[in-house]
């Protein structure tokens, strides 16, 4: 842990104040606000609804409480927070932006039930959700956005205990909305609002496997269709009739109204390919040109070429 961390952690522990010094009435109120004394803020409450977690954005002011009582609570204490979640034990986490002003970058911050800093790890990239387990041993973030391509578009996975993190991967189905950790720990599922698919839930192990990747793939439409189509083709050490039959599943579910020309390309090259490597070149050779129409850099002249060797060596 770095020198300034140290100083901010020691920082935040002298501003934290306890229930003996907070003891005005808790209200909740719509919209997940809650008001105590003076202090309004949005709260998120841990999965038995037990613990509490609020914070005021414009106050910069941060309470962490029960139904009937204020465990702690900060002032003045950072930048501000961006995302919360709380665990069934009262353990919080909460991300916060850079000290100074930049496009990416921000800190995981966690709290004990209380208000003791248990740790903080910093992120070169922004961070698109968060989650905890219920025994508030193990959470987990999504980044987004970063100038460092070692940083952006991972989930990370942190021990609490250890302070440190244990995996970082880049999950297939994508960001996701909020995470549950199963109560072994050793599964996560990544929950998804507003999505195109059936299901809205997909499994990983905490070691990075894609238990649903199967039921992803089928699942899929789009432009996501497409790129795992893609992903698939260029693996061609094989071709069984199941993976091309998977493959052709998911270019039929990659088309979609108003295509761009350039996916409409794309779905047509990777037609295309499909057929070629199953030895339909006629088929092939007929969806590259048409490919051609609408992209014509759409890259399937050496497939061409190879056809027409093909078709000279008859």
């Amino acid at each position: 842990m770095s020198i300034f961390s140290n100083i901010l952690l020691q920082f935040l522990d002298k501003n934290l104040k306890h229930e003996s010094n907070m003891k005005d009435e808790i209200k909740f109120e719509e919209y997940n606000t809650v008001q105590i004394g003076k202090f309004n803020g949005i709260y998120k409450s841990s999965p038995n609804n037990c613990y509490f977690f609020a914070y005021d954005g414009y106050e910069k002011r941060i309470v962490a409480f029960t139904k009937s009582k204020v465990l702690y609570s900060c002032d003045k204490t950072i930048e501000g927070i961006n995302t919360v979640c709380i665990s069934n034990n009262g353990t919080a986490l909460f991300t916060c932006p850079p000290k100074m002003r930049s496009f990416y970058g921000c800190t995981l911050y966690v709290y004990d039930s209380n208000g003791n800093a248990l740790f903080e790890y910093k992120l070169k990239s922004n961070v698109f959700s968060i989650g905890i387990s219920n025994d508030g041993n193990f959470c987990c973030c999504q980044t987004a956005n970063s100038d460092d391509e070692n940083s952006r578009n991972y989930m990370f996975i942190f021990s609490i205990p250890e302070k440190k993190a244990l995996l970082k991967f880049s999950p297939l189905s994508g960001w996701a909305n909020e995470y549950e950790f199963t109560n072994d720990n050793q599964v996560i599922i990544l929950k998804y609002k507003n999505s195109t698919t059936a299901c809205h839930k997909y499994r990983y192990k905490i070691n990075g496997e894609f238990v649903d990747l199967k039921l992803w793939e089928s699942e899929i439409t789009g432009v996501t269709a497409l790129f795992r189509a893609e992903y698939l083709l260029k693996d061609n050490t094989s071709f069984s009739q199941e993976k091309c039959n998977l493959i052709q599943d998911l270019l039929n579910r990659g088309n979609f109204p108003d295509m761009s020309s350039d996916y409409k390309a794309m779905s047509l090259k990777l037609q295309g390919v499909l057929y070629y490597n199953c030895k339909k070149y006629d088929e092939a050779e007929s969806c590259f040109f048409k490919a051609i129409k609408f992209n014509e850099k759409v890259g399937v002249k050496r497939y061409l070429n190879k056809i027409k060797k093909i078709n000279n060596g008859k």
